[in-house]
């Protein structure tokens, strides 16, 4: 919750309302301390689901090592 705290407290004002867009670019020009860290733009279909299949298998990267750590131990 706290990270979505901040996801919004680093968007635009003028997106917190709406529904239609939720992932937005981050802005390039932004430093930790700039008020605002994303565009007003969507990120496009093709990045999100990029960003997914990273994420995925990261997971399954993860679980698969700590599965061979498991059984290391038995």
């Amino acid at each position: 919750v706290k990270m979505f705290e901040c996801y919004l407290s680093k968007s635009p004002q003028n997106l917190n309302q709406r529904m239609d867009v939720f992932y937005l670019q981050p802005e390039c020009s932004s430093s930790t301390d700039s008020p605002v860290w994303y565009t007003s733009t969507s990120l496009d279909r093709n990045t999100l689901e990029n960003m997914l299949v990273r994420v995925l298998l990261v997971k399954d990267i993860y679980d698969k090592d700590n599965y061979e750590l498991d059984e290391d131990t038995d």
